[in-house]
């Protein structure tokens, strides 16, 4: 029974570090983008 919540935590974890690069793609490509707009009216 131990061995499947352990299964589970490791799991959970993995999940988590692979989640944790996307948001921060995510963020980063907000960002981004928003400079680019913000530049764009600038030199308009």
């Amino acid at each position: 029974m131990a061995h499947i919540i352990e299964m589970l935590c490791v799991k959970r974890k993995l999940s988590t570090l692979l989640s944790v690069p996307f948001h921060l793609m995510l963020f980063l490509r907000g960002i981004f983008s928003s400079v680019i707009m913000y530049s764009k009216s600038l030199f308009s």
